[in-house]
């Protein structure tokens, strides 16, 4: 905590994480997997899918986990394994 006057160029600024949601465009983090109801699910998300940018088609729950529709390649990934960008 600061009482009193301080020069604004010595306060950094953080910004608060972006929350995921349709339209987000986010990247998966190394180490995800695939989520979703099918046999896919639990498989590792290969390096170039995590590379790239994808589009949030929709987010809902799977197995107690909140999984978000990459549009792009039309397959679910948990939230807590993306990036907001």
């Amino acid at each position: 905590s600061v009482y009193g006057w301080v020069d604004l160029a010595d306060i950094a600024a953080t910004a608060a994480p972006q929350e995921i949601g349709e339209n987000s465009k986010v990247k998966s983090k190394a180490g995800a997997v695939y989520g979703g109801l099918n046999s896919a699910r639990g498989k590792a998300v290969p390096d170039w899918v995590c590379k790239r940018t994808h589009t949030v088609k929709k987010i809902q729950e799977n197995k107690s986990v909140k999984e978000a529709l990459l549009r792009e390649i039309n397959s679910w990934v948990a939230v807590d394994s993306l990036t907001a960008i």
